[in-house]
């Protein structure tokens, strides 16, 4: 998994290192591009590093000016020899509602290289600006929105977003927190393996997008909820502790059990967790 916070200078080299750090020795890997609340960035920086995933002059995006002409063409750009990564078996990039401009660009440039979006409809933002200096005043300058932008494909979704491939909501509720401190996440994720055994890596989005909230509503009722007797009342005896425990363990199962029935996609950080694991 590879957290990419904006696509600033340099960070297609600092990728590029992070993954050979982890993958020294292997010719090829899966990845999951994390680019959640990423703001974009430039463009020209997104595009090389899509290059680390892609084949060299695959198209990226295109920027177009108000008069519709082509402003500017972006694609990918083979890395140096010494920045060459694993090639990817397969690829998925996370999104939300706060992956914007040049992030959202990544990731329908992963989309159209056959990988997968996962998460919410991205923000909607393809507008380019630029700093136009001002001639009475050459200390000064305008920013001023000066082209638009079209992805891989040639849309433009300004205004719309990226809507993903494999739908998961932000995980904001209490219920969601405690599932995450006590593990039930990563749970999940050894129980999907438990039940796809070998499964191939690229067949994983399929499983999860047409069985992923029929597993996770298997998964709940079955759940020990991390809850051990020690959580419950530390200071009293076992036999109560036990009991207060196993009180604690229904009460979190109902509530669980009721939030999966309402639900039809897995939590975000389920996914997570497969797509990791």
């Amino acid at each position: 998994v590879l957290r990419v916070a904006s696509f600033t200078d340099g960070v297609r080299d600092e990728s590029a290192r992070a993954i050979r750090a982890v993958a020294a020795g292997r010719k090829s890997a899966p990845y999951v591009i994390d680019v959640r609340s990423n703001p974009g960035g430039f463009a020209d920086e997104a595009a090389a590093t899509f290059g680390l995933f892609a084949p060299a002059a695959t198209p990226f995006a295109t920027a177009v000016g108000p008069n519709g002409a082509v402003a500017a063409k972006y694609v990918a750009s083979a890395p140096p020899t010494e920045l060459a990564v694993p090639a990817p078996t397969a690829l998925a990039v996370l999104v939300d509602e706060d992956t914007r401009s040049a992030a959202e660009l990544f990731a329908a440039a992963v989309r159209a290289q056959g990988g997968t979006v996962v998460g919410q409809t991205t923000f909607g933002k393809r507008s380019a600006q630029s700093l136009v200096p001002l001639r009475a005043a050459p200390n000064y300058a305008v920013r001023m929105t000066t082209a638009r932008t079209v992805d891989a494909t040639g849309a433009d979704v300004d205004g719309m977003g990226v809507a993903p491939d494999l739908a998961a909501g932000t995980p904001s509720s209490a219920l969601d927190e405690l599932l995450l401190r006590r593990g039930a996440f990563f749970d999940f994720a050894t129980y999907f393996d438990r039940l796809n055994p070998g499964l191939d890596d690229a067949k994983v989005e399929t499983v999860l997008s047409r069985d992923g909230a029929k597993l996770w509503r298997s998964f709940v009722k079955s759940w020990n909820g991390g809850i051990d007797d020690d959580d419950a009342l530390p200071d009293y005896p076992s036999s109560v502790q036990t009991a207060a425990a196993r009180a604690a363990q229904k009460q979190l199962t109902r509530e669980l059990v009721a939030d999966a029935t309402s639900r039809r996609t897995l939590p975000p950080r389920a996914v997570e967790a497969v797509l990791a694991r």
